[in-house]
């Protein structure tokens, strides 16, 4: 399972989910709830319509 602080980071809406390492990642499907979650509740980055994807703003620099 992930471990309790980044479940914690994306139930929150403080951390994006990243894609590329779910393969890596036995509990995926706690991640994509805990997203979904965030989601749907305008949590954190996910009520902040400005908000950059870490990956994104990295690619812009």
């Amino acid at each position: 399972m992930a471990n309790c602080l980044s479940l914690y980071l994306w139930t929150v809406g403080l951390a994006y989910p990243y894609e590329r390492y779910k393969s890596d990642c036995p509990s995926w499907d706690a991640v994509e709830r805990a997203g979904e979650y965030a989601i749907a509740n305008s949590l954190g980055v996910w009520g902040d319509r400005n908000a950059v994807k870490p990956w994104d703003y990295r690619r812009s620099k």
